[in-house]
């Protein structure tokens, strides 16, 4: 086992990790406002702020700062459309030669003996989350959240319409936060009728509470416009720092329960772990009796060193704000999905991420595609995209965290992970080993990789249910049960 570095070692990595940060600002040390925030982390380059001075010259000085930013946003818009509009086309041609001659051969699909499409035939293709949910027999309340630096989150409360009395006992109301990953909102986890992870665990007795990150949902912030920079000026370490301690503290709140459950998918988990490590806010920790991650996005894939992602790691900071701006990342995918008819915008938008990320529907319910798409993809900034595929992100370095040092200490809650063995975004194998060999405090209570699973499979496939659905209930209600007994 590795030994604890030294205090100047730590400071070294904190830095090697905070890709954009000169410093990484604890959650005990957030700011009394927002504008304090945006000078000590020396963000005021882009926040349209006035010099001081004559009143005449800062002015001017706006003025300057303002038809600056927006002919260099409108460039960069045009650039990261057009590079879109290229991806998207290599993307189509690709599956167009390798997946179309392949469909010919392969077997038709058995429809599941559960599933009865005739009863889904005419449902409506829309992005309301209630909508899904009162088909199943559920509804979804919407309420939010503030993080300490002025972000509002939107988190849907999932009800259970039809409890069914023997089932409700399982959970017997314990509180679970599921959230979601990169691109994604917590709608992914609602498409999926009754088989949905959030159906299914609220129809067995769990509150549960699906998160979101900021942005998502078109939520907005205290002081700053969507349209300013300031709004976008964040990175994967601050989802870490601010939403992730924001949303388990309300489902706490909101359920009077110490400690809760929580399930992240891929950047959903990648947060958290962030957020529990020694170098952020290990005393999260505490506040969570379980912790599932299903596509730990913790050590890189083998996709990085190809197309497109092998070519966005060579960009530094500098061309990648002239090439992608400082709002949201390549907002025509924002604009696509917003004016886009909903049948053709998920047929491009499954073989855009196919592509991108190597999936196949081998183990999905094809006529499901369409309102999977109705939530997919979602804004992020574009700091969140060079965090993860600039210059000496995550694809550079290949790792969130360095794998030869311990991560976390005793406050670290039992963890159960799930990966995919047809996963090439991120890698579970290399994790568990870091797991077994620099983490003592961490109790692995189950770790499952799937043969054939991809990425997302572990809550889109037919047999999710099956697959992962039914171990996590048990591993969840055991660290309950156990956790009062301790």
């Amino acid at each position: 086992m590795s030994p604890t570095p030294s205090a100047p070692e730590l400071g070294g990595h904190i830095a090697m990790y905070s890709t954009h940060h000169q410093s990484t600002l604890s959650h005990r040390q957030v700011p009394a406002n927002c504008a304090d925030k945006m000078t000590e982390h020396g963000r005021s380059e882009n926040t349209l702020s006035t010099t001081k001075g004559p009143t005449d010259k800062s002015t001017d000085a706006f003025a300057d700062v303002t038809i600056h930013f927006l002919v260099s946003q409108a460039l960069a818009v045009c650039i990261s459309s057009a590079l879109l509009i290229l991806v998207v086309c290599i993307g189509l041609l690709s599956r167009l030669v390798t997946y179309v001659p392949r469909s010919f051969s392969r077997p038709p699909r058995p429809c599941p003996s559960w599933d009865d499409p005739k009863r889904w035939k005419h449902e409506a293709l829309v992005k309301s989350p209630q909508y899904y949910a009162r088909n199943c027999g559920f509804d979804i309340i919407d309420e939010q959240v503030e993080t300490k630096d002025g972000y509002f989150l939107r988190v849907h409360h999932v009800v259970c319409l039809k409890q069914d009395d023997e089932l409700s006992k399982i959970g017997r109301g314990f509180p679970i936060l599921i959230v979601h990953g990169l691109f994604q909102s917590s709608g992914s986890f609602i498409t999926s009728e009754e088989r949905s992870i959030a159906f299914w665990f609220a129809q067995r007795g769990y509150d549960v509470y699906l998160g979101n990150n900021r942005g998502i949902f078109d939520m907005g912030h205290r002081y700053y416009s969507r349209y300013s920079p300031a709004f976008w000026d964040h990175d994967v370490e601050d989802l870490a720092l601010y939403d992730i301690p924001a949303l388990i503290d309300y489902v706490r709140h909101q359920t009077g329960y110490d400690k809760i459950a929580y399930i992240g998918h891929s950047q959903g988990n990648a947060i958290a772990f962030l957020a529990l490590s020694k170098w952020h806010y290990p005393e999260l920790g505490n506040k969570l009796s379980y912790f599932c991650a299903l596509a730990p996005a913790l050590i890189c894939g083998p996709l990085a060193k190809r197309f497109p992602l092998n070519k966005l790691r060579l960009l530094d900071n500098k061309t990648w704000k002239f090439l992608f701006g400082t709002l949201d990342f390549t907002p025509l995918m924002k604009f696509s999905y917003d004016w886009t008819p909903a049948t053709p915008y998920a047929a491009l938008g499954y073989q855009m991420f196919a592509y991108l990320f190597e999936w196949n529907d081998t183990h999905w319910l094809q006529r499901r595609k369409p309102k999977m798409f109705r939530f997919t993809p979602q804004p992020v900034s574009s700091r969140v995209m060079f965090w993860w595929a600039g210059k000496g992100g995550f694809t550079t370095r290949g790792h969130i965290l360095d794998p030869m040092l311990q991560w976390y200490d005793e406050n670290f809650p039992p963890l159960s992970l799930y990966g995919g063995g047809s996963d090439h975004l991120v890698l579970s194998g290399p994790v568990l080993e870091h797991f077994n060999n620099y983490e003592p405090h961490v109790r692995l209570i189950r770790e499952m990789i799937i043969p054939g699973a991809e990425h997302c499979d572990h809550y889109w496939a037919a047999d999710a249910v099956e697959w992962c659905f039914y171990d996590i209930l048990g591993t969840c209600a055991w660290e309950r049960l156990t956790d009062r007994q301790r």
